[in-house]
Order: structure tokens, then C-alpha cells, then sequence
């Protein structure tokens, strides 16, 4: 990858940093002005300005039309660029996986559904590996900018979500499977783990 193609230092979505507060909120709300950012961040309008140029730069954030609210100076709205960065999403159910390509706006841009038998991790794993693997084909320049996998899991599974590790699940018959860490393996790729009512939530 190029010298811009590589994240903002820290990440634009650090969860506990100033530059992660900005992205997110461009991100959910945008587009938004230098203003409105700092309005909802808490942080100045000149932080704000300082922490988006570096996105701009790596080409995470784009400024739009600017905006006349009246006499002044017109305001520059922020938004994120929705291809920049692409995920796998993946619905772990008893007996099919589906998997979903999507961009940073969540729009879906590619869907398959993967018949499996759940209880077989195994072939739980190959088939999400099988996704992962064939997806991004769909869509022209999105391998390059994968971030990761996300895995939610249903039938009521119990996940322990910060070490991606399904607890329990008498549906699936599991219990301790590292999930996480198999999905990891098979598509070298970082992945999250969770119960698909709280993605879903999320």
C-alpha cells in the first residue's frame, strides 16, 4: 500500500481517543461541520479541525460542498469516504453462515448464505474462510481494504466477546470453542466475536 493508504497514527477509530471521537462521530452523524463535530465530541473547533486533517490526508475523510448559514464565512461539512475501508460480516446460525461484504457506511455491496452444519466447527470455519476468501471479488478494489471479521453469533450462544471465545451454545453444541482465534487462522485476518443480539443492538 502507498504512504496514505495506511490509518491516521493511533487509528481513526481508537475507541478512548480524540481522533477515534471524531471519526465516529463524522462517521454516525455526517455529514458535519468543524462546528457541529465539536458540538458533540466536546472538543474544540480548532481540535477538531487539527485531529480531521490528517484523515483527510490518508483519505478517510472528504470535505464537501460548503454551506451558507447567513451572513459569514460558509461552513465545510466532513464525511467519510464509505469505501476506504471494508469489512466482512458474518451470521453464525444452526445451520447456515451468512456472510456480507460491507463498506464503512454498513451498506451491504455483496451477500452470500453458506449452508452448514453448525454443531461442525470446522466447517463453520471453512465456510466463513471460504467467504472471506471469495467476497471481496464482488467488489472491485475492496481486498486491499479489508479491516477484518466480525462474527456474530446466534441461537443464543454465549460469547466471551474480549477473547472471542464461545462460552456456551446448546443449539451449535459448543462450549469453550475459541472462535476467534480459528477464524483468525483460517483467514489471517483480525476478528471479533459476538452474540449476534448485541451486534445486532450495535
Amino acid at each position: 500500500m502507498g504512504q496514505n493508504d495506511s490509518p491516521p497514527q493511533g487509528g481513526p477509530t481508537g475507541p478512548r481517543s480524540s481522533i477515534g471521537q471524531v471519526f465516529l462521530t463524522v462517521l454516525t452523524h455526517g455529514p458535519l461541520c468543524r462546528r457541529d463535530v465539536a458540538e458533540l465530541t466536546g472538543l474544540s473547533q480548532g481540535a477538531v479541525t487539527r485531529l480531521a486533517k490528517p484523515m483527510i490526508d490518508a483519505g478517510y475523510l472528504i470535505e464537501t460542498e460548503p454551506v451558507s448559514e447567513g451572513p459569514g464565512r460558509p461552513m465545510v461539512p466532513l464525511q467519510v469516504i464509505p469505501t476506504r475501508r471494508f469489512a466482512i460480516g458474518i451470521k453464525m446460525m444452526a445451520t447456515e453462515v451468512v456472510a456480507v461484504l460491507t463498506d464503512m457506511a454498513s451498506t451491504i455491496r455483496v451477500a452470500r448464505c453458506l449452508p452448514v452444519e453448525g454443531s461442525d466447527r470446522a466447517a463453520v470455519v471453512t465456510a466463513i474462510a471460504h467467504a472471506v476468501a471469495t467476497l471481496p471479488a464482488k467488489v472491485r478494489g475492496s481486498r486491499s481494504k479489508l479491516v477484518g471479521v466480525g462474527v456474530g453469533v446466534g441461537v443464543g450462544g454465549h460469547v466471551d466477546r474480549e477473547h472471542g471465545v464461545v462460552r456456551y451454545s446448546a443449539a451449535l453444541r459448543w462450549r469453550e470453542i475459541d472462535l476467534a482465534g480459528l477464524v483468525a487462522a483460517a483467514t489471517d485476518m483480525p476478528v471479533v466475536v459476538e452474540n449476534d443480539a448485541n451486534t445486532l443492538a450495535v
